[in-house]
């Protein structure tokens, strides 16, 4: 039982009269306080609600459904990605343009490094190579063979296998 000026709210008490409210599932918000999903927040100290369920602090701003600083340097991709300070959007991730370099828009090597295929990162430096028809990165001395890399035999190794199996 609840006290002498109380209501039940659920199976708590609350008090209407000092301008606590009952919201939806048991929840009560002191007063000033609003509803927001299963939280209350403070509109007078700067705090909002978003989608119904997000409470964001002064300053915040929703990102899908996460809060993230602007102030601190902070951003939101298309995608509701928060990127920290310093940080760009590449693709569906956060890359450091100090380091790595974005290609298309959508993946991300280091710098020095270029892309095969717009999907993986090789070095020149390295002696690494692209062959896109096979759609491989081959190592320094490899080549592309039935679909890996391969070394390639010499014509004097093909013609010596070829005379151990003939005979």
């Amino acid at each position: 039982m609840c006290r002498s000026g109380q209501e039940l709210c659920g199976r708590i008490c609350y008090s209407p009269s000092l301008g606590d409210t009952c919201n939806t599932g048991n929840l009560v918000c002191t007063a000033g306080r609003r509803p927001c999903g299963h939280k209350c927040y403070s509109p007078s100290l700067g705090e909002s609600c978003h989608h119904g369920i997000v409470v964001c602090k002064s300053g915040s701003a929703i990102c899908g459904h996460r809060c993230y600083s602007p102030a601190a340097g902070e951003s939101c991709t298309s995608t509701y990605i928060i990127c920290s300070r310093g940080h760009k959007v590449c693709g569906e991730f956060c890359y450091n343009p100090l380091t790595h370099k974005c290609f298309n828009g959508t993946h991300h090597c280091p710098i020095g490094e270029n892309i095969c295929l717009g999907k993986r990162c090789y070095s020149p430096a390295l002696g690494q190579r692209c062959f896109p028809v096979e759609g491989l990165v081959c190592n320094r001395g490899h080549e592309p063979i039935r679909g890996k890399c391969q070394i390639p035999m010499s014509k004097f190794e093909i013609f010596k296998r070829l005379m151990e199996v003939i005979g």
